[in-house]
């Protein structure tokens, strides 16, 4: 029997993937201050804010930190 392997070939597939835009924006974080009321101040979802600065934990938003805003969409 003949075995027929399909192949898959992937162009770009970098474009593939949704990127977090920077809009440019830092704001620095304040005593009281959360990962949501940062994105809502700014319009901007909590997930992109905190895909754009590698935030794997909200919890560890500290005053002082800087955090960058990504673009609103």
């Amino acid at each position: 029997p003949v075995h027929v392997t399909p192949q898959i070939r992937v162009e770009n597939a970098a474009q593939a993937v949704p990127v977090t835009e920077d809009s440019g924006k830092v704001y620095t974080v304040k005593a009281g201050d959360t990962i949501w009321g940062i994105a809502s101040e700014h319009r901007v979802s909590r997930e992109a804010l905190l895909e754009l600065n590698g935030i794997s934990d909200p919890r560890k938003l500290r005053s002082g930190m800087t955090v960058r805003i990504p673009t609103s969409n």
